[in-house]
């Protein structure tokens, strides 16, 4: 196989990786998580870039992602729609940039809600004995707007 070959192969591996990780998500699947990062894995998330002050949260090992997706349980529902992906790959690891809007539908004051994410997920990856794994995903999010279902909320 050409190097060629094995990038395009690896792309796939981490694009099938970004869109099960929103469908587990969404689908409230927190056990695929342990398929989808390394067992050290670690998921952190910032209010703006990371590095420019402490998390809001931050998960390391299955058990404790598992656990923490678990928070999504507050939102009567969630959609996770993945973006532009850029990746870099040297030998058996990679990093990448992976665009996301993702929607999180609650109700507050009799009112249903919907609070629109902009997200960018800064990733390390590791190839494994069972292929490409997540090892650290920061979620910076960009910015975030709630307003009520059917508004337009770019205004």
């Amino acid at each position: 196989m050409s190097d060629i070959d094995n990038v395009a192969a690896a792309e796939a591996a981490i694009r099938t990786l970004a869109y099960r990780y929103a469908r587990s998500a969404d689908r409230r699947d927190y056990e695929t998580f342990r398929e989808i990062f390394t067992r050290d894995g670690r998921v952190a998330g910032y209010a703006g870039a990371p590095g420019e002050g402490e998390p809001l949260y931050e998960m390391v090992g299955h058990d404790a992602i598992c656990s923490g997706m678990s928070g999504l349980e507050r939102y009567d529902a969630t959609f996770h729609f993945v973006g532009n992906q850029l990746l870099e790959f040297e030998g058996d690891t990679g990093r990448g940039e992976i665009y996301c809007i993702a929607h999180h539908l609650y109700e507050q004051g009799g009112v249903r809600m919907n609070y629109t994410m902009h997200i960018r997920y800064q990733d390390r990856y590791q190839r494994t004995s069972d292929g490409w794994r997540i090892r650290e995903r920061l979620l910076a999010l960009d910015f975030g707007h709630h307003a009520p279902v059917g508004e337009n909320p770019s205004h």
